[in-house]
């Protein structure tokens, strides 16, 4: 009954691509500036948005698998860790609100810098346990059919902004090979208006030349999208 559709490996990627992106941002953000800090204030809180999401689905969907498993002790520590980090990055977002242009404007933004650094890497091992400590026992317990459902169940509990942040991010950082995988089960089994929007996003993200391969692999007429014969 053994599964190799792995629900963290592609996911995780966007994650930690988000959560890279928002720490490099956080280094760049003039902390003087109020629009600055509103448009950073603002990354941080989608990002926690879809982290909290991923939680949930995560408590809800595999949960349950990890305990009839007998993992327990695992479900404890990923829980846990869920409700810490959640408060590490409710607080930073907090001290964003607070934080108003003055003479330590600079001094404090820094502050906040490395503390989201810490909790970058807190993120990182948290991450880590769960391709090593959970994915183990969910890829001897579920089928492939269970683990589509699953997956089918996730992206239905995903709002629509949510998704695209996360769709976005995903397909930035997955390989060529998994792109391919994909945006090519996508294609079998969306609309070709709903398809379409997907290709929007890859388009958006990749360089000319990942996006050019792509559509190729896809079988598009060229990297146009409007000349896209896969959408017709």
């Amino acid at each position: 009954m053994a599964t190799l559709i792995n629900p963290y490996k592609d996911v995780h990627k966007g994650i930690r691509k988000l959560l890279n992106d928002t720490l490099l941002l956080m280094g760049q953000t003039d902390f003087n500036d109020a629009e600055f800090v509103t448009n950073l204030r603002h990354q941080v809180t989608q990002l926690h948005d879809l982290l909290e999401l991923h939680s949930d689905i995560e408590n809800r969907l595999l949960a349950p698998v990890i305990y009839e498993a007998g993992g327990e002790s695992e479900i404890a520590l990923i829980e846990s860790t869920h409700e810490r980090l959640d408060g590490i990055l409710t607080g930073l977002i907090s001290d964003l609100e607070n934080l108003l242009p003055s003479d330590d404007s600079a001094a404090r933004g820094y502050q906040l810098y490395v503390a989201y650094s810490d909790y970058v890497g807190e993120q990182m091992q948290h991450m880590r346990e769960e391709e090593t400590l959970i994915w183990p026992i969910i890829s001897s317990q579920c089928s492939d059919q269970q683990m589509i459902e699953f997956q089918i169940q996730a992206r239905q509990m995903t709002p629509p902004p949510v998704m695209r942040t996360l769709l976005m991010a995903m397909i930035a950082a997955i390989n060529p090979f998994e792109r391919k995988l994909m945006l090519g089960n996508m294609q079998k089994v969306l609309t070709a208006e709903a398809f379409q929007n997907i290709c929007n996003l890859a388009q958006s993200v990749l360089s000319k030349s990942d996006w050019h391969h792509l559509s190729q692999q896809l079988g598009f007429a060229s990297a146009d999208l409007q000349g896209t014969r896969a959408l017709n």
